[in-house]
């Protein structure tokens, strides 16, 4: 979830009186300048805009120029860590549930999060 979609989240937790993080964590993923603004301060993931132009960049100029080029490129996005999350309160409807067993995954190309259970371990 991109930070714009998120702040606007916290802005409609805030005009129903949802607890950020108290009732609930928020993160986006950008890192974009007005995610340190809010109050709480949302946590999200950077991207490394500038080093994917410069990439993409280089791997136009080897096309232009019928060279080669890395087919496959992996950046390292960085957890900017703030005041939108946190754990979540004992009380509510998921009480009774083991949290031990539950694992957020994110599909960061779709954009797409959802929480898996976990095998048992035995």
């Amino acid at each position: 979830m991109s930070d714009i979609i998120t702040l606007g989240a916290h802005a409609c937790c805030a005009e129903r009186g949802i607890r950020i993080p108290d009732q609930i964590s928020l993160a986006g993923y950008d890192d974009i300048p007005e995610s340190a603004l809010v109050t709480p301060a949302l946590t999200t993931v950077g991207q490394q805009g500038v080093d994917k132009g410069k990439k993409a960049g280089e791997i136009l100029c080897s096309i232009i120029h019928e060279q080669s080029y890395e087919a496959h490129v992996l950046f390292q996005p960085r957890l900017v860590l703030r005041e939108s999350t946190g754990p979540p309160e004992s009380k509510g409807e998921c009480q009774g549930v083991d949290r031990s067993r539950i694992e957020l995954t994110s599909v960061v190309s779709s954009g797409i999060s959802r929480a898996e259970r976990r095998p048992e371990r035995r």
